[in-house]
């Protein structure tokens, strides 16, 4: 009998010839988050692929870490990666790691792995966020008295309805006109509630606005407020203030700066600089937080027109105090940094409206205009909003605001009307789809993970998962991701008869309900509709939204 006898250097020596094919490179997370978590960190793992379909002993190998910010604000880095393989997350952007080898006196890279730092409280791209108009002084022409469009209790009234409309969503609402005068008054002063908002139960305005905060939360909504840190007018009680200490921005020859005249009023503009070098700007966040603390809960704020650049002439605000934009918008850096110290963040009217930098990784959500390439930025990095007054670009779907709807609406019996159209037209696939990440554009179709394409057919908007249309046209058929029992929501603008596949997790469905949903709830329409080879069939009447839910 022979003894085989293997000789491992000349198997090392026969493997060490061998080259790599492939370095793969991958993280325990891609998404890091570390306002929530202080101390959140990713691990990295590399694998070298050689030649016969093996992999190189991780002892052979010489690993280096290539860390590259993408996307940020003011040049900020994002990431740092140790010899070890361990991310840590620096500033909110993006970022890319490579792992380059080497290995038998040769040097091989992997491909980038991106990586998002989302250093946020609240997850915008999954909140339907919007405001809520409640009134202003001069709004109806020719008038001075102060037009009320929602008290703190009718505000109430209408938060339950949309709780009801959009099946317990999480949702966000600012108030617009909340302070005395209402939109657009009381600036640089934050301090005055709206007296004509008040409760009749309640002493101060302050009591119900605070007493509107917390039983909204009832209602999955957290209300917060929108302020201006820009504008400023005469006839705030904290004017004199501003102009005693040159706080406000002033032209070359030394005149105050005029954004504009609002209702017959000019509308001077607070140096972002000089209020924040002087001290004025913390301790106006601070004596709002503290008049406030109710707002925490929320963990958002409003800023509207944030703006470091004039109106005018694009030029700086306040060349007469020689600030260039540079200073400004470095000082809104540190300002978005502070209101996060103090529990908030803040989102905005606009990413580049009035500024050069749109602050990628310090503002989460936009109102308006989100104009970069969405293939490059995720949804939960940034997003908004709407990006026009149209539906935007329905491969990425896009939310609603809201508020035109309470205006259009003012006076009439349903101030809600319409709003089912928007929500499900918009915000209930921009919802389903900003969860999925963005894998790669091809032919104008939009390829997601867990194979969800979007794209156009015929004209018409198509977005498949599998068999699944969840829209075609016009006609939406999206499952209910924010609540854990299994739920379709079904919407279209024309009454049809549909048949659709139901989502491979609903196998074990027989048979489904179908509920209208309304401003107090749902009702029923149909019950036990039977599932066949996976597929339900059902009509949907024009503009009136459903819920299919299973059968217990």
């Amino acid at each position: 009998m022979y003894k085989s006898v293997i000789n491992k250097d000349i198997v090392n020596k026969n493997i060490m010839n061998q080259n790599i094919i492939n370095v793969r490179i991958y993280s325990d997370k891609k998404i890091l988050n570390p306002v929530l978590s202080a101390d959140e960190k990713a691990v990295l793992k590399v694998e070298a692929e050689l030649e016969d379909g093996s992999l190189a002993a991780a002892a052979d190998l010489k690993v280096e870490f290539l860390c590259r910010t993408k996307h940020s604000s003011g040049k900020a880095e994002v990431l740092k990666v140790d010899a070890a393989g361990i991310v840590t997350p620096l500033n909110g952007g993006t970022a890319s790691i490579e792992a380059r080898v080497t290995y038998g006196g040769k040097t091989y890279l992997s491909d980038e792995l991106m990586f998002v730092v989302r250093p946020f409280y609240r997850e915008y791209h999954q909140t339907l966020t919007m405001k809520m108009f409640m009134g202003m002084e001069g709004w109806i022409e020719n008038s001075k008295d102060l037009t009320v469009v929602q008290t703190f209790q009718s505000a109430l009234d209408t938060i339950k309805k949309i709780d009801c409309l959009t099946r317990g969503i999480p949702k966000i609402i600012y108030l617009v006109g909340w302070q005395e005068g209402g939109h657009d008054h009381m600036y640089p002063s934050w301090f005055e509630v709206n007296h004509l908002l008040r409760r009749e139960e309640d002493e101060t305005a302050l009591q119900s606005l605070k007493w509107l905060i917390n039983e909204a939360e009832k209602y999955n909504t957290s209300v917060s407020l929108h302020i201006n840190m820009n504008d400023a007018y005469e006839d705030s009680p904290y004017f004199q203030t501003y102009l005693d200490n040159d706080l406000l921005a002033r032209n070359k020859d030394g005149s105050l700066l005029t954004f504009d005249f609002w209702k017959d009023r000019p509308m001077y503009c607070v140096s972002p600089t000089l209020e924040w070098e002087k001290g004025f700007a913390k301790k106006r966040i601070d004596q709002f937080c503290d008049m406030f603390p109710e707002l925490l809960k929320s963990h958002t704020i409003h800023i509207d027109n944030w703006v470091v650049k004039s109106h005018h002439d694009g030029g700086p605000l306040s060349p007469y105090h020689n600030v260039t934009i540079e200073q400004d918008e470095e000082v809104q850096r540190k300002l978005f940094h502070y209101w996060r110290s103090k529990g908030f963040d803040v989102t905005s009217e606009g990413a580049d409206h009035g500024r050069t930098d749109p602050k990628i990784g310090l503002q989460p959500m936009t109102w308006w205009g989100l104009k970069f390439d969405p293939m490059e930025i995720p949804a939960s990095l940034y997003c908004g909003g709407r990006v026009d007054r149209h539906d935007g670009d329905p491969r990425f779907g896009d939310s609603m605001h809201g508020e035109d709807i309470f205006l259009r609406n003012f006076g009439k019996p349903d101030i809600l009307e319409g709003f089912t159209d928007e929500f499900c037209s918009n915000t209930l696939m921009w919802y389903y789809l900003n969860r999925l990440e963005r894998l790669r554009l091809e032919n104008d179709v939009v390829y997601y993970s867990e194979g969800v394409v979007a794209g156009c057919k015929d004209g018409r908007v198509l977005i498949k998962k599998g068999d699944m249309v969840l829209r075609n046209g016009d006609i939406l058929f999206v499952p209910v991701l924010w609540k854990e029992q299994r739920e379709i929501m079904a919407y279209s603008r024309r009454t049809v008869h549909i048949t659709n596949a139901l989502p491979e997790e609903w196998s074990d469905v027989e048979s489904v309900d179908v509920f209208g949903i309304t401003q107090t709830g749902v009702e029923p329409l149909t019950k036990g509709i039977r599932v066949k080879d996976g597929r339900v069939e059902l009509p949907l009447q024009a503009g009136r939204a459903v819920v299919i839910i299973p059968v217990q």
